[in-house]
């Protein structure tokens, strides 16, 4: 199966540095991403803490602060250390088009989801993983309880408003980045080698320019040449997009004339 990432145009440097971003859970677009509910952790955060903290002046609140204060050190830890790659398993999501690349002028890298990086676990990188969509946020269990199921658990867990991307994941430990960049606001960025012969297809989108698909083209020749090439074009009739093989040579012609 090909699973898809979606791009922006001034994202062709993964294609240039063959690397993809894992990202950090608090700098995705959604607030609740990793972030589940703690009533259950929270009742074995207050066991402990009276076990721990004993003594008369410990009132019901200075308790409850204290677990709190656990629960919230727990997610601190968590959310740089433990990455998330997200991937599609759709090329024509619409609304994905439109909010992840640039509005149509970017493009769809589509992977070879059988590939070892993508379906082997690794000490420090999991396979991927279907997200798992729900009405309801992930309950984390008391720590004495956990078991790696039910902890990775809060890592796919998503609102069922996002079912539409269709998403599938896989996680990673910065630790284990292969390079790491910093953004504008000097935030940093974690990227991952990917093997050049696990990328089979590039989609451009309906608005991407010449100079995107001269660039990628020459790409491709000389880093992916088992990547086949596509264009979206917009459906005659329906709200849908349809993928149509891309000849590189009329971009080439363009650009020459």
């Amino acid at each position: 199966m090909i699973v898809y990432k979606y791009i922006k145009r001034d994202r062709v440097d993964a294609l240039e540095g063959g690397q993809l971003r894992f990202t950090q859970a608090n700098a995705l677009n959604d607030p609740f991403e990793v972030n589940p509910c703690i009533l259950e952790f929270m009742e074995g955060a207050k066991e402990y803490a009276r076990t721990v903290y004993k003594g008369p002046e410990l009132t019901k609140e200075q308790i409850e602060g204290i677990a709190r204060k656990h629960a919230s050190a727990f997610l601190k830890r968590v959310h740089p250390d433990y990455l998330i790659l997200s991937l599609s398993k759709i090329n024509n999501g619409r609304l994905m088009w439109s909010h992840y690349t640039d509005s149509h002028r970017g493009m769809v890298l589509g992977f070879d989801s059988t590939h070892p990086f993508f379906s082997a676990w690794k000490p420090s990188m999991t396979p991927l993983m279907d997200a798992d969509y729900s009405e309801t946020r992930f309950a984390l269990k008391r720590g004495e309880e956990w078991t790696d199921e039910n902890v990775v658990g809060m890592f796919l867990r998503k609102s069922s408003d996002w079912t539409y991307e269709a998403e599938v994941r896989m996680f990673a430990r910065s630790t284990a980045a292969d390079r790491v960049a910093t953004d504008s606001e000097g935030h940093p960025l974690y990227l991952f080698n990917f093997p050049s012969e696990s990328l089979k297809e590039v989609i451009f989108g309906v608005l991407a320019d010449d100079d995107l698909r001269l660039r990628v083209t020459e790409l491709v020749r000389t880093k992916y040449p088992q990547v086949r090439l596509f264009q979206a074009m917009l459906n005659e009739t329906d709200f849908n997009l349809e993928m149509v093989e891309f000849q590189a040579d009329s971009t080439e012609n363009q650009t020459t004339e």
